[in-house]
């Protein structure tokens, strides 16, 4: 009974099309057969605090569920403009039309429809405060958007930007969401900007400010048997911190590239760019995601393959050196990902270094901070604790397996790290670092030296990018040197661990090797000098 009274609520167009097309009268459902049904609740997806904001809803077909309960609680009660966009394919499956009807011509609610399989269109008339038939060529949300592009437009720009800073709301299948985010970005290039990058930066503030909210699904679909096995080395070069790269993750096994979700994501697009290119399935079980089916389903549209699981060794030795520098991997990469996230906040805005024509000491001030971290601290997540524990197990195991004859080779690691960081240039580039510090306290000077700060801190964050990658792209190599090895022909265990560990200690000498040209690097690039 209760599954026939799913069918006929369906029937009636107030749920997703799921159990489309209705089941005959035989009821064409196996015995006994479970259908898995949840409720979602998005915790950010809420009216705002402040009852006088402008709200806009978009909603695709079932979409308009939640938005039922937001002009109800709206309309008559709040100062704030609601409007409603809503896409269904025709006028006769518009759900709730005498409700809205009613708020409308009370003047508390606005709407707009498209109709992508009905000509029978509704056209809000300001003047009468009613919906009015017309007809209209069948169109989706995006057509009705562009139409209504210059309120939509300031909705979405904040009041810095010259908009109202409304807060917008988008409720339906994944493809309605990128409807939806088409409509917008032609509206804002019709009506505020010339170029796809200043679009982008309206957006992207529109959800740093926690505007924009997001409830989106899908219907879930089996993951394809046909996707290849990618490695962890090619899973950390996907951080998407490079106009054209993507975003993978990594989830218990399997590999998403997430890169066209994280503008919806509902916990904002950072949350989950800061997790790009690692193994990410302790986020998930803490995030209780892992049993989520919203979120399962979500993520089977962006599944692209296998992740390679841990190799089997025969020696337990080489599966500690194996958790190790895998481990280490991982760090480098998040440090790329961490550093780009502040690069990104320094360079990439252009308020942060000019307020209107004034050069702004803001920027110097988060440049001189972002810069002290990495260079005083000699790269401590890099060069601290991990490094050294990787530096002595893989130094006890070739001290194991390979002759008396060749320990003496060893390189002293260690030693390198911290000879390089009392080094000459490692004090001159501090000093560097402390200059920019004193024109935080000397605005006036700061000025004068406008043109060299700036070319000073462009530098300076793309030599440090330059440098996290190297890193990270040696430490993917020295990962992909355990199936390589392992490959060999070896006589005997211990020549197989000590050929692993002598590739592994070389390349663990290359990342200190790498500091002293950094540190030189630093100290030709001064503030004072603009060339």
């Amino acid at each position: 009974m209760w599954l026939r009274s799913i069918v006929d609520f369906c029937s009636n167009n107030k749920i997703s099309g799921f159990l489309n097309p209705p089941v005959g009268d035989e009821l064409d459902v196996v015995d006994n057969e479970e259908l898995s049904i949840g409720v979602s609740r998005p915790f950010a997806f809420q009216l705002p605090f402040d009852d006088t904001s402008p709200i806009a809803l978009f909603a695709g077909g079932s979409g308009i569920a939640p938005f039922l309960s937001f002009w109800q609680a709206r309309c008559g009660r709040t100062w704030g403009k609601t409007t409603l966009y809503l896409g269904v394919q025709s006028r006769d499956k518009l759900c709730y039309e005498s409700e809205l009807c009613q708020y409308v011509n009370e003047g508390s609610l606005e709407v707009h429809t498209a109709f992508s399989r009905d000509s029978r269109g509704l056209v809000y008339d300001s003047v009468s405060l009613d919906p009015v038939e017309k007809e209209i060529p069948p169109r989706y949300i995006d057509g009705l958007i562009v139409e209504q592009g210059q309120s939509i437009c300031d909705l979405v720009m904040s009041k810095k930007q010259g908009g109202v800073g409304g807060y917008l709301y988008v409720c339906g299948s994944v493809g309605v969401f990128d409807s939806v985010m088409s409509g917008i970005r032609k509206a804002l290039c019709n009506h505020r900007s010339p170029t796809m990058e200043t679009v982008e930066s309206i957006l992207n503030t529109a959800f740093a400010e926690r505007r924009f909210m997001l409830d989106v699904f899908m219907t879930p679909k089996p993951l394809p048997c046909n996707r290849p096995t990618i490695p962890l080395s090619q899973l950390a070069l996907h951080t998407e911190h490079k106009s054209d790269s993507h975003a993978w993750i990594g989830v218990h096994g399997k590999v998403y590239d997430v890169t066209d979700f994280c503008p919806m994501h509902p916990g904002g697009t950072n949350i989950i760019k800061s997790t790009a290119g690692v193994d990410c399935s302790k986020s998930f079980d803490l995030l209780a995601h892992t049993n989520n089916l919203e979120v399962s389903s979500l993520l089977t549209k962006y599944y692209i393959g296998e992740l390679s699981p841990k190799p089997t060794y025969t020696s337990e030795q080489i599966g500690t050196l194996y958790d190790l520098w895998s481990s280490f991997l991982q760090v480098a990469t998040e440090q790329v990902v961490a550093s780009h996230f502040e690069v990104g906040m320094i360079m990439e805005s252009s308020i942060v270094w000019f307020q209107g024509d004034l050069f702004n000491m803001g920027g110097v001030r988060r440049f001189y901070h972002y810069q002290s971290r990495p260079l005083q601290g000699a790269f401590s997540a890099l060069f601290g604790p991990k490094l050294q524990e990787m530096y002595l197990k893989i130094s006890f195991a070739f001290a194991n397996a390979a002759s008396s004859a060749t320990l003496s080779k060893l390189p002293d690691v260690l030693g390198m790290v911290a000879r390089t960081k009392g080094s000459g240039d490692a004090v001159r580039a501090s000093n560097e670092i402390s200059e920019i510090g004193q024109f935080t306290c000397n605005c006036e000077s700061a000025r004068q030296h406008e043109k060299g700060i700036i070319t000073y801190a462009q530098r300076s964050v793309k030599y440090d990018m330059e440098f996290l990658e190297a890193i990270r792209d040696e430490a993917c190599t020295g990962v992909d040197a355990f199936g390589t090895i392992m490959e060999l022909d070896a006589t005997s265990e211990s020549q197989r661990i000590a050929a692993l560990a002598a590739f592994l200690m070389q390349y663990l000498h290359r990342y200190p090797a790498r500091l002293p040209a950094c540190w030189r690097t630093c100290r030709f690039r001064s503030g004072r000098r603009p060339d």
